[in-house]
């Protein structure tokens, strides 16, 4: 499950991440969701974008199964 702790931790790693830095203004947020946890992405994605620094949520969730190549 994507946590409220977990976009605690984005907001404010954005701040220090901008902070050092005078050639970027806004970032790009990538999660790998590994609780395939779709239900919650869209509020995510929605919260993390009300702050200016952030220009665009990715959130890729794990696959349900991983077929293993030579495995019937």
């Amino acid at each position: 499950m994507i946590s409220r702790k977990l976009e605690q931790e984005i907001m404010v790693d954005t701040k220090a991440y901008l902070s050092n830095t005078q050639y970027y203004d806004t970032i790009l947020v990538f999660i790998y969701d590994e609780s395939s946890s779709v239900q919650e992405h869209d509020v995510m994605k929605k919260d993390l974008k009300k702050l200016k620094e952030i220009e665009d949520v990715i959130i890729v969730s794990r696959p349900s199964q991983i077929i293993k190549e030579g495995v019937s």
